[in-house]
């Protein structure tokens, strides 16, 4: 199985940058190929690189607090800790849902479903220094729509908020059967050299200023019952940022709310505000990134978003 998993998750993202995000996840797979306790990879919170990653709950280990908050439409807890990186320490975020939110694989009937067979031939075939890894199927999209009937999850609801859209991407990647168990891959009748979907993502980047610096994105997570470890989580590594926890309840839903402030940038956008949800055993997360000049306006984007789940 991958041990992790990069998605471009924040910022402006246009076909220069998804070529370089494609050109880069060889070399940044490889450097933490060796975190046995993650399912997926780092997530590097900077505007033009950063990364959210879906890992796995087993045992990785925390220092610092968690901002749990009451029952009622809380679909999830956020802890905010510590972790060292060879020697220098970094403050991350964890959302981890309530409960298992892995898929039957059969629910996911979408074209992603066609790459699978192409993985056998790409696997064998791959190189050590080639741009992507030949288990990731990477798409971009003209409309929310072509990318949410590509993956066809029918459980699917995706927010949509009225602004002008920069890309459109789909994520996904595949798990060789012969990785899985043997009885549950002798139960779904897999031939041990297929390859099945364990995960994707859609993300949708847009502006929400005419400045095409000034992005919001909105990402949805899916993991099937292939990824073995449960529940999954989003884990941001946040640099030294300094990290506030909330939360709002908007039509029963109560939304959990990571704002940050970098304040070792010396210029530019150095505050962030991410909202957290699961809903159908899906994980959401929106991300915008501004100066204190857009705080208002940013929030107030924050605010639609949760207002935009039907």
């Amino acid at each position: 199985m991958k041990k992790d998993q990069l998605i471009d998750a924040i910022g402006k993202l246009d076909d220069t940058l998804f070529s370089e995000i494609e050109a880069s996840m060889q070399s940044e797979r490889t450097a933490v190929a060796g975190a046995d306790t993650e399912s997926r990879g780092v997530s590097k919170p900077r505007f033009k690189k950063r990364r959210f990653v879906l890992v796995a709950l087993a045992a990785v280990m925390l220092i610092g607090g968690a901002a749990a908050f009451g029952a009622g439409g809380l679909s999830g807890l956020l802890k905010i800790g510590k972790t060292d990186d060879g020697g220098r320490e970094q403050t991350t975020a964890e959302y981890i849902p309530f409960g298992d939110v892995r898929v039957d694989p059969s629910l996911i009937t979408g074209r992603i479903n066609d790459a699978l067979a192409e993985m056998p031939e790409r696997v064998r075939n791959a190189q050590p220094f080639d741009n992507v890894m030949p288990n990731a199927i990477l798409r971009r999209f003209a409309t929310i729509d072509d990318a949410l009937g590509y993956v066809g999850y029918k459980n699917m609801v995706f927010p949509r908020l009225d602004y002008e859209c920069v890309s459109v991407q789909t994520e996904g990647y595949g798990i060789a059967a012969a990785e899985l168990d043997a009885a549950v891959r002798e139960a779904a009748g897999l031939d041990s050299e297929a390859y099945v979907l364990s995960d994707v993502s859609i993300g949708v980047t847009q502006k929400y200023r005419s400045n095409p610096d000034y992005c919001f994105q909105t990402i949805a997570y899916l993991c099937t019952d292939y990824v073995k470890e449960a529940p999954v989580r989003i884990h941001m590594v946040l640099e030294n940022a300094k990290t506030a926890t909330d939360q709002k309840t908007v039509n029963g839903r109560t939304f959990t709310i990571l704002r940050t402030n970098t304040t070792d940038l010396a210029e530019g956008h150095q505050l962030a505000t991410s909202v957290f949800w699961q809903e159908n055993d899906v994980l959401f997360c929106f991300h915008i990134v501004y100066n204190e000049e857009c705080r208002d306006e940013a929030e107030r984007v924050a605010d639609e978003w949760m207002h935009s789940f039907p």
